[in-house]
């Protein structure tokens, strides 16, 4: 194995003097951002039109049994009434817990009026209440759909072109509607039975990772055991105080570049033809600044990206230990996402801008703009922010590795919009990243690691949909 190219620091020249402008803004983005995420993890309502996820894949797994256990084989057939029976039995028992739900959660009273259409009980005059009180157009349609006893095929038509595609419970409205305007067709044509490859496929990929994900451990294991794990520690690991400094300036920048870009390129006119544009434009400005920032000096010095360690040395090899962490760090990461939600199942669940969006359409012009951003921009400038600049910048204010690998992953996790529940998950995604960091000097293996670990929650999320 051709040994690794170690970069050589130039000696740390001692300076005199603070700058804690940097500190100051990281901390008042920090917070803000923190605080974003906890009232969205908190409040019903912030949590979108992804709340009660799971008793929406109960609705969705019933009406997919309904259609089964009428077609097909007989013993299929037979098989899916049996599951159906049960799924029944479970809807029955969490209509009884949507009902005891607060009044402002309006999706518990959509899908309680869904729920009892699908078990053929009166709809509450409580539900039809709510939904009228409603100012959302959709929930004008719900109404309409579930305080009817019938309706007119042009009526349910046109319902089911006003009502949006996502999530599934208007698309159990629009069965609904048509079925009260009689057409017994409705539930086969529109409700999909899960695609058995997509879900091989799935498993298949779930077991060969599990079986990657072992191998290197037990490398890891072994050679940690027999002294050969090769450490070269953090880039810029022997910095002054005032280069800390500098590190948190640039850091603050890169960090109020990105949420300024988004702000503005989310303002532009939000034709689906331009999705695919809008994310080139924002890449391109996202990676441009960052090329440019590092020809800006801070308190007269240049912080390069070979500095943090962005470069070609070990290219390969890097690249290969980008990819031995991702298999290392990604089934922790989903034991610990469902630890996670089992230890905070009391908070609603949120989720991110970018699987709703799959969820809403799984076209190319959805899909590859999504995964652009999620895969290829996200980890860069995270990256950079968390592991490049801040985690050795904590290892100089601190002097200590491991409280600067937590204080960084705690940061990097709550930062993101998917809730409370999936910060221990997301925490430990950061720590090994900031441990590719310091085995390899070089931000390329953590880069590609959390291009991979998102691209793999992307193409997870589109074999389930």
């Amino acid at each position: 194995m051709v040994p690794p190219v170690i970069m050589v620091e130039p000696p740390v020249v001692q300076e005199s003097g603070r700058n804690y402008l940097g500190w100051a803004s990281l901390i008042v983005l920090m917070f803000l951002t923190l605080l974003s995420a906890v009232a969205g993890s908190l409040s019903p309502t912030g949590v979108g039109a992804t709340s009660h996820e799971e008793e929406q894949i109960l609705l969705k797994t019933t009406m997919q049994l309904e259609v089964k256990s009428t077609s097909g084989p007989a013993d299929a057939r037979k098989v899916a009434k049996e599951a159906l029976g049960k799924n029944i039995k479970n809807m029955q028992k969490v209509l009884s817990d949507l009902s005891k739900q607060p009044k402002s959660d309006l999706m518990a009273v959509r899908l309680t009026a869904a729920f009892q259409t699908e078990l053929h009980l009166p709809i509450s005059t409580q539900s039809l209440a709510l939904l009228k009180k409603s100012k959302s157009p959709s929930d004008r349609l719900l109404l309409q759909v579930y305080g009817s006893e019938k309706l007119t095929a042009a009526q349910a038509k046109e319902i089911g072109s006003l009502l949006p595609d996502y999530p599934f419970l208007y698309e159990a409205a629009k069965v609904h509607a048509l079925q009260k305007s009689g057409d017994t067709h409705a539930i086969s044509r529109l409700v999909k039975p899960r695609n058995a490859l997509a879900t091989g496929i799935a498993c298949f990929c779930t077991v060969v990772g599990l079986m990657l994900s072992y191998l290197v451990w037990v490398s890891l294991y072994q050679r940690y055991k027999n002294g050969t794990l090769e450490i070269l520690g953090l880039p810029m690991a022997k910095i002054t105080l005032l280069d800390a400094d500098r590190l948190a300036v640039r850091a603050a920048q890169i960090f109020g570049l990105y949420i300024v870009i988004e702000t503005v390129v989310s303002l532009l006119p939000h034709i689906e033809v331009n999705l695919f544009l809008r994310t080139v434009l924002m890449l391109g400005l996202m990676v441009g600044a960052i090329v440019l920032l590092q020809r800006v000096p801070i308190d007269g010095k240049r912080i390069s990206l070979d500095m943090l360690g962005v470069s070609k040395r070990n290219l390969k090899q890097d690249i290969l230990l980008g990819f031995q962490g991702f298999f290392a760090e990604f089934p922790v990461a989903i034991i610990l996402a469902l630890v996670g939600s089992a230890i905070f199942s009391f908070l609603p669940k949120a989720s991110h801008p970018a699987s709703e969006a799959i969820a809403r359409d799984q076209s190319l012009k959805t899909v590859i703009p999504v995964i652009i951003l999620g895969s290829v921009l996200a980890p860069i400038w995270e990256e950079l922010v968390f592991r490049g600049l801040l985690l050795p910048a904590l290892n100089r204010l601190t002097g200590k590795l491991i409280p600067s690998i937590l204080i960084s992953s705690f940061l990097f996790a709550s930062m993101h919009p998917q809730g409370i529940s999936i910060w221990m998950s997301l925490a430990s995604v950061g720590a090994a990243s900031c441990l590719l960091s310091y085995k390899s000097r070089s931000m390329v293996p953590s880069i590609v690691m959390h291009c991979l670990h998102n691209t793999s929650i992307f193409v997870l999320a589109l074999l389930v949909q």
